[in-house]
């Protein structure tokens, strides 16, 4: 019986020389990446409770897609517009955030509480579970590429004892 040598199939060869020449694809993120993810996090907070503008601006990816819990989505462009025609971030509490880095991509999610108010309405408060993406760009800058996000559930109260019969 004679064995033959099977040679690799082209679409496998090609698929695994393309990963094997970009750099980030196999470079394993560290806590560098995440320490850096999350100091992001921390000024596009800063500058969304400032309704600091060009601090925006340089976080935000010029095609990023944000949507609200309420189902309203905003582009870079309506969502800065919303921050200077009113909205205000008052308040923008994150109790829980869970960052994975995947080379030039960052996924962070978590539970944050976010008290806002659009005049002249009076203030509000969400408690909200969250996605948030975050590119590397060619230049080597991280920007916010995607947020998503959902109201927590309610939790329920427990029943009271009853008492016995």
């Amino acid at each position: 019986m004679r064995l033959q040598r099977r040679s690799t199939p082209p679409v496998l060869a090609a698929a695994v020389a393309v990963v094997l020449a970009h750099p980030a694809a196999v470079r394993a993120a560290g806590p560098a990446d995440q320490a850096t993810i999350h100091d992001l996090e921390a000024k596009r907070q800063q500058a969304m409770l400032a309704a600091d503008q060009e601090a925006l601006r340089s976080l935000l990816a010029d095609d990023l897609t944000y949507t609200h819990a309420s189902g309203v989505e905003d582009t870079k462009a309506s969502f800065l517009g919303a921050i200077s025609s009113g909205k205000k971030y008052l308040a923008i509490d994150r109790t829980e955030e869970h960052i994975r880095v995947y080379g030039t991509v960052a996924v962070v999610t978590g539970r944050v509480s976010i008290h806002t108010q659009w005049a002249p309405a009076a203030p509000s408060t969400a408690k909200l579970l969250f996605t948030d993406v975050w590119t590397r760009q060619a230049d080597g800058r991280w920007q916010m590429v995607a947020w998503q996000s959902t109201r927590q559930p309610e939790v329920a109260a427990a029943p009271s004892p009853r008492p016995s019969p």
